[in-house]
């Protein structure tokens, strides 16, 4: 009885890190894809860096919440590094959007010779949060 009481309480203690883990990093997904930002947040220094990667899409665009307090290397691509400039004490809220293209099958019309092949994109939005500190 005691070891199924131990396993139980490490389930929800495994169950309550994996909830406190996603609300961290918000995401929205279309068309079947997901997308992932690792970290999903953390906390740096002034002056420090901390690379981002973002999974589930073809294209990536970031972008800062408060570009005063922290500078991206690039805006655009898979992987991203940030760093923080000033603002000890405060949250940088950095999102990601992804698109994914898909094309659909080709059809053809009885009364002509033409194929037409149809595209969609699809885009996610994802969120992380960098908490500043000393």
């Amino acid at each position: 009885m005691k070891r199924l009481s131990l396993l139980s309480a490490a389930l929800a203690t495994a169950a309550l890190a994996a909830c406190v883990f996603t609300l961290a990093c918000e995401t929205e997904s279309a068309g079947g894809n997901s997308l992932s930002i690792s970290p999903s947040e953390a906390t740096i220094g002034i002056d420090q860096s901390i690379t981002l990667k973002a999974r589930g899409g073809e294209t990536y665009t970031w972008e800062l919440a408060n570009k005063e307090i922290g500078r991206l290397s690039n805006t655009t691509g898979a992987t991203t590094t940030y760093t923080a400039l000033s603002g000890v004490g405060e949250d940088q809220i950095i999102s990601v959007t992804a698109s994914t293209s898909t094309s659909g099958g080709s059809s053809s019309s009885s009364s002509s010779a033409t194929n037409e092949t149809s595209t969609a994109t699809f885009t996610s939005t994802g969120k992380t949060a960098i908490i500043h500190h000393r």
